[in-house]
């Protein structure tokens, strides 16, 4: 009886050592080189910005998790962003899909379209890394430099709507890769906790830079999160690997994940050239009006309002221009001289139907809405001072009259972006015919800010990095030293209670 006691005890203190001995194998894993095989798929998903159930497999990819050192948290530290990863393969494709789970309470995006696709980093976006080879044979890139043998691609969602995609660097194997060589489809849900911003890639093996692809074949896969209304404001950024954020700001292509493709029961590889591809024609961004010549805005104007936004809630101080007018109220008008505007046949030249005061509470236009009218909305802040210029603004537009003109300097109406110095102004007048005097006209065309080729904004797809990053890999010391504790505990029971059966027997 007493043996079989030793012996059970003897059993669980072993037991209790092999579970032991396996937890650091699961909670440490590689910020680099980590290797996994992608899944077979035999039905491709739909690329269409929605994540089917079962459409990629029954579970993600992986999830983030920041207990596992294959997430990279310098620029998450607070361990906010919660987002899973889905990915798999087919003869034709490597789909890659993200569900990001945000606490933002909007989407944010690059402001000025297609001249600042480089900076979407900043912004809600996806980034990810991958060559067409074992990633530790990857060339070293040199600090500073944003090129090298890699592909790396960004997405986003322009306004929240919009599916935008770029080509920082390509490979030499895929030179003269762009945004119609791939399909992207996103999607942005607004939720009661926050939003929900889905992203899908297809990245057909056409562009893949391999001459064939089937079970076995190895390249490199990395990819980071951006959930930020502005990462120079407060960054907020998660990384698979440690390959395209940090590592003293330099891109790491040797770092990215070993990915071998898995699971197609027809093993003959598939020549490259055999597969066809017909990938949707990039989206033309809307690029924001170029700045106006400030010439153009009369001496005698009795109020100018600078960079004055489309559709935005009002605040103290602040005006709105709202572009849909069956949602007025929506925008906390109510404190608010709202001027009802009609076109006129002068580009950015608005007449005024009615001016509407609220006095807190919600309004309503007497006249008919027709297409194409639009509200100007101008709050005034009494509360510093009745006589404060916001308050002047806001009771010169009270004191307009029906027929008087609104203009608009440096505003694009279809797309609702507007450039750096955009202003509204206004008088108490009606048209007038032209005066005998010549008016003042720029030299040349408002020029727009110059375009770069998608393909070369390399400018700054790294965050700026700290370099007195603490490099220690302290995440698992404790844990480890805990475990160790227990074992040498459980152990010295089970002496304690062999020693003392032994001194009953005898």
């Amino acid at each position: 009886m007493k043996k079989s006691i030793i012996a059970a005890l003897l059993s669980i203190a072993l037991v209790l050592v092999m579970v032991f001995a396996l937890v650091p194998a699961t909670v440490s894993a590689k910020s680099a080189n980590a290797e996994y095989e992608l899944p077979y798929n035999s039905i491709a998903p739909k690329v269409d910005g929605v994540v089917g159930t079962g459409e990629y497999s029954t579970l993600p990819f992986h999830k983030v998790d920041y207990n596992s050192d294959e997430f990279i948290d310098e620029f998450d530290t607070n361990h906010s962003i919660n987002a899973e990863f889905y990915a798999c393969w087919d003869s034709e494709a490597m789909y890659l899909a993200w569900v990001v789970y945000s606490e933002l309470e909007a989407y944010s995006s690059p402001v000025y379209g297609a001249d600042n696709l480089g900076s979407m980093w900043q912004h809600c976006c996806i980034q990810v890394m991958y060559t067409p080879y074992h990633p530790t044979d990857a060339e070293e890139v040199a600090p500073g430099t944003f090129t090298g043998d890699y592909l790396e691609l960004g997405v986003t969602m322009h306004e929240g709507q919009t599916p935008i995609k770029c080509v920082w660097n390509a490979s030499g194997a895929q030179a003269g890769i762009g945004s119609a060589d791939w399909d992207f489809a996103g999607n942005v849900e607004e939720t009661t906790d926050g939003i929900v911003a889905t992203y899908e890639i297809r990245f057909p093996w056409k562009a893949s830079g391999l001459e064939s692809v089937g079970n076995g074949t190895q390249i490199g896969l990395g990819y980071a999160i951006g959930d930020q209304t502005n990462f120079n404001d407060h960054n907020n950024m998660c990384e698979w690997q440690d390959c395209i954020l940090g590592n003293g700001g330099v891109k790491a292509p040797k770092n990215l994940a070993i990915i071998t493709l898995a699971g197609n029961e027809n093993d003959d590889p598939i020549e490259i050239s055999d597969v066809s591809f017909a990938g949707t024609e990039s989206v033309d961004i809307p690029v924001a009006p170029g700045n106006i010549d400030v010439n153009s805005i009369p001496a005698d104007a009795t109020a100018v309002l600078q960079q004055t936004p489309f559709n935005t809630g009002i605040v103290a101080g602040s005006s709105t221009i709202i572009t849909d007018l069956s949602k007025v109220n929506e925008y906390n008008v109510k404190w608010s001289a709202t001027a009802h505007l009609r076109p006129t046949d002068k580009d950015g030249v608005y007449e005024v139907v009615e001016i509407v005061w609220g006095g807190g509470n919600e309004i309503t236009f007497a006249n008919e809405v027709q297409e194409g009218d639009i509200a100007l909305a101008v709050h005034g802040d009494d509360s510093v001072d009745p006589n404060s210029e916001s308050c002047q603004k806001r009771d010169a537009l009270k004191a307009l009259e029906a027929g008087a003109l609104v203009t608009f300097l440096g505003y694009d109406f279809e797309t609702k972006l507007f450039a750096t110095n955009a202003v509204v102004y206004y008088g108490n007048t009606v048209e007038e015919e032209p005066s005998e005097e010549p008016s003042v006209e720029p030299s040349e065309e408002p020029s727009e800010e110059p375009s770069k080729d998608e393909s070369k904004e390399t400018e700054s797809s790294t965050p700026v990095v700290d370099e007195s990053k603490d490099d220690s890999e302290g995440g698992n010391t404790g844990l480890i030293i805990g475990i160790v504790a227990g074992v040498v505990a459980v152990i010295a029971i089970v002496v304690v209670v062999v020693i003392v059966l032994k001194k009953k027997k005898a």
